[in-house]
């Protein structure tokens, strides 16, 4: 006959591989005593299937400065069927550039379908955000109960580290205005990181500047710039006359750094700085003529305008206006040689009148001019009159051509000399020369 019984395996027996049955049969025959079979017996093997699994995952996923910590967690499952011993995590791969984190788990043994959470930390470094990830590999392990190799799992989790390379740049000028050529600016600038990654290659140009001499030569310190870091920059430029003439200038700034990845970041100046030149804008005019006497009508006077730009600006459309002419005959046209003058500069205008007979009548020409030039970005301006006046009259004995009678009528200009009885020539020296005097009348 055959005879049937049911067991029920525990971990215990799977954990230990081997199940051992040894069977006795005993009967009675009738009237006699008790016998025993031979002993039989069976042995079971579990199928033994020791296994790991491990998930790994970081809080936050994603950091985007120095100094940020990130929080790890590792879960630990015996997926197997055998009850693991010495359950422990370690970090075979880890991209960061700070100290390692360190893994700490529960202690104890592992039954099939428990798990255990391990944990570390970890503190992010500028070096990481510039890398732009902390990758990070874990391996589990376990020795099973009852022998054999120790069974693994692995887990890997990336931290991204958002990179946003970002500059700022302000300029200013000391002085913010000037007065003159020759004056010293100087420019500073100062160039702020406030990204969250390290620039290298940081520079800044001038991509504008209106000044018409030598363009300033930027210079700033080398070396690396970390987030929230400031350099400043310097440079100095010498106002020309041209400056001070044009009312302005205009200087314009590029800050320029070049990220770990990705092409150059850039910033402006938050604003342009202008040096508004305090400027004056006045001239003078000095009027003279030659002769300053003429007897007789016909005669030329050459008159001079000396027109002098005495104020910082450069002045335009230069003019010189008769505002007061006594004279009868064709009003003196004026000349000059250029129509505009520096601050400083100088120069000489020219006019020519003929007097005429109702001039000579009169006894005088008097003459008086202004001169006016307009600055850049201003109104004109008009300088003090001046005056020159020619006196005229005929020489003595003369009336409106006419003779007086009884006197004696004498055709050159200036008064009569008396015959020298000793018979000299006129000439004041007596050799018969006479001395050569300046132009007085016509």
């Amino acid at each position: 006959m055959t005879c049937t019984a049911t067991y029920t395996v525990t971990q215990a027996d799977v954990d230990a591989g081997r199940i051992e049955n040894t069977a006795v049969a005993t009967g009675t025959p009738p009237g006699g005593a008790t016998v025993d079979s031979n002993e039989s017996t069976a042995v079971f093997t579990p199928r033994r299937n020791p296994a790991l699994s491990l998930s790994k995952s970081a809080s936050p996923s994603a950091v985007t400065a120095d100094g940020q910590g990130v929080h790890y967690t590792l879960v630990v499952t015996n997926t197997g069927n055998v009850t693991l011993n010495a359950v422990d995590v370690e970090e075979t791969v880890f991209t960061g550039t700070g100290q390692n984190p360190r893994i700490t788990c529960p202690e104890g043994s592992l039954l099939p379908g428990q798990s255990k959470t391990c944990t570390a930390d970890y503190t992010v470094t500028q070096a990481d955000v510039n890398a732009g990830a902390v990758a990070n590999t874990a391996v589990a392990s376990g020795t099973p109960t009852g022998g054999g190799p120790a069974v693994t799992a692995t887990a890997s989790d990336t931290v991204t580290a958002g990179q946003d390379p970002v500059l700022a740049l302000v300029k200013t000028a000391t002085p913010a205005v000037v007065t003159g050529a020759g004056q010293r600016v100087d420019y500073r600038f100062t160039v702020t990181n406030t990204g969250n990654t390290t620039l290298t290659d940081v520079t800044v140009t001038e991509p504008v500047f209106t000044g018409t001499g030598p363009a300033p030569l930027v210079a700033c310190p080398e070396g690396p710039l970390a987030p929230g870091q400031s350099r400043t920059c310097t440079a100095a430029y010498t106002v020309t006359q041209a400056d001070v003439g044009a009312g302005a200038l205009t200087n314009a700034a590029l800050a320029t750094g070049t990220p770990p990845t990705g092409p150059p970041v850039t910033a402006t100046a938050d604003q342009t700085v202008i040096a508004t030149f305090s400027q004056t804008a006045s001239l003078t005019v000095v009027k003279t003529a030659d002769p300053t006497r003429v007897r007789k009508p016909g005669a030329e006077v050459e008159y001079s305008f000396v027109v002098t730009n005495t104020g910082s600006a450069v002045l335009q459309d230069i003019t010189v206006d008769e505002v007061r002419f006594t004279g009868s005959g064709t009003r003196p046209a004026v000349s000059c040689p250029r129509t505009s003058l520096a601050a400083g500069d100088r120069m000489t205008c020219t006019a020519t009148y003929t007097v005429t007979g109702e001039d000579i009548r009169k006894g005088s020409v008097r003459n008086t001019v202004t001169a006016s030039g307009t600055p850049s970005g201003g109104p004109p301006v008009t300088s003090l009159p001046s005056s020159a006046e020619v006196t005229t009259s005929r020489g003595h004995g003369h009336h409106d051509g006419h003779r007086e009678p009884g006197r004696p009528h004498h055709d050159h200009d200036g008064p009569h000399k008396p015959h020298d009885p000793h018979g000299r020539p006129d000439g004041p020296h007596g050799d018969g020369h006479h001395e050569k005097r300046p132009r007085q009348a016509a």
